[in-house]
């Protein structure tokens, strides 16, 4: 976890301590007010400068008074959903671009005390924020968590008995298990494209191979003729510079098509085209295109519209927005990538929009 963000937790954590002494010192306790506070006494000590519990709750903005005999009472808990070994080992798992891109996941988790707790009421455990790490909070998890101490897999609930620490475990677990599949999925999504990667560029070689082997038989005119063979008629791809932003280097692609089914050609084209070396970049082909069908009477027009992410998360779907917002027709816009060090695409980039919206302008005249 980087330094910043423990002294900011250690701060968060000492806070919370002296705000429990504060409530020692303030109040007169009863036996359910002792027990809350020796629980979030044992927390603390429990989590020691690896949680940062404040209360109350920070959409408040406020110090918390000394809670009143009998008084609703909450607090919240920032817990880091795995230790370091289990974060490297998990890490490990995705490709290597994103491994050094991703923050430990922090948990919040708001904790919320009924007046009848202990002695008859479970507490309520809510995870807050819209994220967890890099993955947003789905229906399943939250509902799982809300109902913890309902649910007959959940912790046991003993009248008198504190249990909120028993309610954090269970989270932490349930929550670990949740983050893990995400990223299971998300990494066994990466080797698919990669594997549908290396199945384009097998079979492009198969057939270069095919038709060198005939072309050797006749004198060579063009070096590029066999590869332009293999794209629709009339077809010219324009491309631009290179762009360097943030240790990657962009090179953009347009392509006037008129049918959804003319993006496939070039797609392959661009790959297997040694001159322009995608087959080598991280991400060669990112892609959106936009076809739009004329209305006929009776009938408005039609538009056919796709997008890839080719492996970088959301940079599919910009292409496709910028298509959109422009109101461009009938184009097909590709960027390929090249990582030279591990970084985030980062997106809204000037070079690169403006490079891409000169582009489009170009092929739509």
């Amino acid at each position: 976890m980087p330094d910043r963000t423990s002294q900011t937790i250690q701060e968060a954590h000492h806070e919370f301590e002296e705000t429990v002494q504060e409530w020692l010192d303030s109040m007169q306790l009863d036996s359910r007010t002792e027990a809350i506070v020796s629980e979030m006494q044992s927390l603390a000590a429990i989590y020691p400068d690896s949680c940062k519990m404040m209360i109350p709750p920070t959409e408040t903005k406020a110090r918390c008074s000394v809670p009143e005999p009998g008084q609703l009472m909450r607090y919240e808990l920032f817990l880091p959903l795995f230790d370091l070994s289990e974060w490297d080992a998990l890490l490990a798992t995705l490709p290597g671009e994103r491994r050094t891109a991703t923050d430990l996941p922090i948990v919040q988790l708001l904790v919320t005390l009924s007046p009848e707790y202990p002695e008859t009421s479970p507490p309520q455990l809510q995870l807050g924020g819209k994220y967890i790490g890099n993955y947003t909070i789905d229906i399943a998890l939250f509902g799982e968590v809300t109902k913890i101490f309902l649910s007959q897999h959940g912790p046991a609930f003993v009248a008198g008995a504190p249990c909120v620490f028993d309610g954090t475990e269970h989270v932490l677990s349930s929550t670990k298990d949740w983050y893990t599949r995400q990223v299971m999925e998300d990494a066994s999504g990466e080797k698919v494209r990669e594997m549908e990667r290396e199945e384009r560029v097998s079979a492009a070689i198969s057939i270069r191979k095919d038709d060198d082997l005939g072309e050797a038989k006749q004198p060579r005119t063009n070096d590029s003729t066999t590869a332009r063979a293999t794209l629709p008629a009339n077809t010219i791809i324009y491309s631009s510079e290179p762009i360097t932003v943030s240790r990657s280097v962009f090179i953009g692609h347009a392509v006037a098509i008129s049918d959804p089914a003319e993006v496939s050609p070039v797609l392959d084209y661009l790959l297997n085209d040694k001159s322009r070396k995608l087959a080598k970049a991280t991400h060669p082909l990112i892609f959106a295109y936009r076809v739009v069908r004329k209305a006929q009477a009776g009938h408005d027009a039609v538009v056919i519209a796709d997008n890839d992410d080719d492996g970088e998360s959301a940079a599919g779907g910009r292409l496709a927005h910028l298509l959109q917002i422009l109101e461009l027709e009938n184009v097909l816009v590709i960027v390929s990538r090249w990582v030279s060090k591990s970084c985030q695409l980062i997106p809204n980039t000037k070079a690169l929009t403006g490079s891409v919206r000169r582009l489009v302008w170009r092929v739509s005249g």
